[in-house]
């Protein structure tokens, strides 16, 4: 758990532990907390997104992430404010797990945990080839989940897109948010889009594109 202020740490420490976690650390800062995560293996990160000075809570997912120190099968939550909603959904690369806007009672964190603990134990075997780096294993599996879990299909879809980004398969990419953004106009459906059209060197048309998305939202 990671907060700047010290009474927010002790109670989210005391929630997490009457819901059954065990052996919670807690951190008031984003150096304090990419240290514990370099040091040890969790099963949950809740941060908050506004940290005081230094790095915010989206920074230090970012980083650990990035360094793979951070296991995809770890479950990222997020606490803003509602005033920084709209900032913390841009994130499109490294995106939490889930997002809790504060203030919020034990039973709502009871039910937002229980929720995407439950997705995140679904999407086990995806987020363990993720770890491995087997990204065919992945786009195998990410096809099998669309076609047989439609409750999944928009997460899994996200993780197709960002592992075709990855392997350089930009059209295939583009194909896929295409048909994402058939349904609804999702912002990283768009900014996916973008990307790929970028790497294919039509740069007017990402251009456009990114910036209609940041005038939507």
């Amino acid at each position: 758990a990671v907060d700047d202020l010290v009474e927010s740490r002790s109670a989210m420490k005391k929630m997490l532990v009457i819901l059954g976690a065990s052996n919670v650390d807690v951190a008031m800062d984003g150096d304090e907390a990419t240290q514990y995560i370099l040091n040890n293996d969790y099963d949950l990160v809740i941060s908050d997104y506004n940290l005081g000075r230094g790095r915010d809570g989206q920074q230090i997912l970012e980083e650990a992430r990035f360094i793979r120190r951070l296991k995809a099968t770890t479950t990222f939550v997020m606490l803003t404010g509602e005033n920084a909603m709209d900032m913390v959904m841009g994130a499109i690369e490294y995106e939490p797990d889930d997002y809790v806007t504060k203030p919020f009672t034990i039973d709502i964190m009871r039910q937002r945990l229980t929720r995407i603990l439950t997705i995140k134990e679904q999407l086990r075997p995806i987020n363990k080839a993720i770890d491995r780096q087997a990204k065919g294993e992945v786009l195998q599996l990410c096809d099998e989940y669309i076609k047989n879990k439609p409750r999944l299909k928009n997460r899994v879809e996200r993780i197709k897109g960002r592992t075709l980004m990855s392997l350089n398969r930009w059209e295939d990419a583009l194909n896929l948010y295409d048909e994402v953004l058939k349904d609804h106009e999702l912002t990283w459906a768009l900014l996916g889009k973008a990307t790929c059209l970028f790497h294919k060197d039509q740069f007017k048309d990402a251009k456009g594109l990114l910036e209609y998305t940041i005038n939507l939202h």
